[in-house]
């Protein structure tokens, strides 16, 4: 007490500083614990690596089930479309496939008691036009599935086509 007194500080001013200093301490813990967070969730910035969106990961997880994960029909799920028939996909336009998938599909006929189901609005619009794009590079393989890295999903931007291995 006789230092504080010979700095000229009382008990409440040294216990204030005190407070005070702890909660600096506590804020500064707080801030950089939420900095670390959104750096370890993956958050980048402007220099760090594009994440990418591939149709082959949408398709994957939401239509091979049904559709087979190379677009030939599973056994389980005898009535769905044959993805690699090139003249049937070729007959669709974009706006049909993205309307088969939102919507789904009735069964195709008596005795096929599999429908498609309707998706919605379940996907993104970057992911739907990944997703169509890979559906035509499965009965066109020079299409190349498609990809779409975040800085392309802002509207109007297209989907880049990786090159497809070459027919012979």
């Amino acid at each position: 007490m006789a230092a504080l007194a010979q700095l000229g500080l009382s008990d409440a001013s040294a216990s204030r500083g005190a407070r005070r200093a702890r909660s600096f301490g506590l804020g500064l813990t707080v801030i950089l614990g939420v900095a670390s967070a959104f750096g370890s969730t993956g958050c980048q910035g402007a220099a760090g690596p594009v994440e990418e969106l591939s149709g082959k990961q949408v398709y994957d997880r939401h239509c091979a089930r049904c559709h087979g994960f190379d677009g030939r029909p599973t056994k389980a799920s005898p009535g769905a479309r044959d993805l690699t028939n090139r003249s049937y996909v070729d007959s669709l336009g974009d706006k049909k496939i993205r309307a088969a998938v939102m919507q789904g599909r009735p069964p195709m006929g008596p005795g096929q008691p599999m429908a498609m189901p309707a998706f919605g609005t379940q996907f993104s619009e970057p992911e739907y036009k990944v997703l169509i794009g890979y559906v035509r590079s499965l009965s066109n393989p020079e299409l190349g599935p498609a990809r779409l890295s975040a800085s392309e999903s802002e509207p109007g931007s297209e989907p880049k086509s990786e090159p497809g291995p070459k027919p012979e």
